[in-house]
């Protein structure tokens, strides 16, 4: 079951560019035939190309390995200014990186367990960092796009839904050979 529940998120979002953003163990049924069955589709979120490929590029280990490449695409997301502090560049670049370094990790291997209590105690721990930080509740923090606050509400339902599993899964990383820097 958390194989078909993580080819279902990817297909949505690599495929289709459209993904049901609110999945939780009370929007999922599993059928005698083991079947998976999505329930309430009150909150499906498509995603513009654009987004899309700048999202998905940080994924990519030459993006984040070229801090050059990295910071245009955060500037194309809005998550960085030209007119940035350096206080300002500083928490945004980092913290979006190390963002982008925790969600993507999984997609690095060909197949990942999610059970590990180390990879989901860095996820709730970086979310609370960010949560509890204060400058990111400063007018000029409002950075990015809502399209990713969707899809961080998908990642994380899924991946929690598969940490509750203990759940090993495949990792079908093609979407990354479909992307290009520009």
């Amino acid at each position: 079951m958390a194989q078909t529940l993580i080819d279902f998120l990817f297909c949505q979002i690599h495929e289709h560019q459209c993904f049901h953003a609110d999945p939780h163990p009370g929007n999922f049924l599993v059928t005698k035939n083991n079947e998976l069955v999505v329930l309430d589709f009150g909150c499906v979120k498509r995603i513009p190309k654009d987004f899309y490929t700048n999202y998905f590029l940080l994924s990519k280990k030459e993006v984040r390995n070229d801090k050059s490449k990295f910071i245009d695409v955060l500037k194309n997301l809005d998550i960085l200014r030209d007119g940035d502090s350096e206080v300002e560049y500083k928490l945004f670049y980092e913290t979006a990186l190390n963002a982008v370094e925790l969600i993507s990790y999984p997609t690095q291997f060909d197949s990942f367990y999610y059970g590990d209590k180390a990879y989901n105690q860095k996820l709730q721990t970086q979310g609370e960092a960010i949560f509890n930080n204060k400058e990111f509740r400063k007018p000029n923090s409002i950075r990015g796009s809502k399209h990713a606050i969707y899809l961080h509400r998908a990642f994380f339902g899924v991946f929690s839904i598969l940490h509750r599993l203990d759940a090993t899964v495949k990792m079908d990383n093609s979407f990354m050979e479909k992307l290009k820097f520009q």
